[in-house]
């Protein structure tokens, strides 16, 4: 997933992407007992990612600044050195 200037392009390596037709093919053959082929399985795939992909990404962004505004906080907590001024 990378971000481009207008928006957010979510590019994933083959063979993430072939796991994942394969994963809800036999989810929709389970659940649902319906046989789909590649190409339902990637118009699915697709619609899916541009339904909630810029969502998704976005709640990710906004975990790591959390996760990493702690430790920064955390960090300057730890190497913050008293001063005895009156000795």
């Amino acid at each position: 997933m990378t971000p481009s200037g207008g928006g957010t392009s979510f590019q994933f390596p083959d063979e993430v992407k072939a796991a994942i037709l394969t994963r809800l093919q036999s989810y929709m053959l389970d659940e649902f007992d319906q046989d789909i082929g590649d190409l339902r399985a990637l118009k699915v795939f697709e619609f899916m990612v541009g339904l909630i992909g810029a969502s998704a990404y976005n709640q990710g962004v906004a975990d790591a600044q959390a996760w990493l505004a702690q430790r920064l906080d955390d960090m300057s907590g730890n190497l913050y050195e008293e001063v005895d001024w009156d000795g």
